[in-house]
């Protein structure tokens, strides 16, 4: 499992006040987001709040265990009934 962003700045507004204005970053979803929130979802991770589980180390591990055990028997029922046919 895995997060990448890739941030890049936004473009700086106009403005006609002399203070300096800090750009504001934006998130851009990747390639390899989109892989590790399909691959969360495939182990019922919750894409929304995986965070916060990480916060909780064996929480975490055990997640992604029992998420991996359960995708991995589904895949292999699967294959066994492709098999079958």
């Amino acid at each position: 499992m895995c997060a990448v962003w890739m941030t890049v700045e936004a473009p700086k507004p106009c403005s006609t006040s002399s203070s300096p204005t800090v750009p504001e970053l934006e998130v851009i979803p990747t390639f390899a987001t989109k892989t590790c929130k399909r691959d969360m979802g495939d182990a019922k991770i919750n894409i929304n709040a995986w965070e916060s589980l990480t916060e909780d180390r064996k929480a975490w591990k055990s997640a992604v265990r029992s998420g991996v055990e359960g995708d991995e028997a589904d895949r292999m029922e699967q294959l066994v009934q492709k098999r079958a046919k």
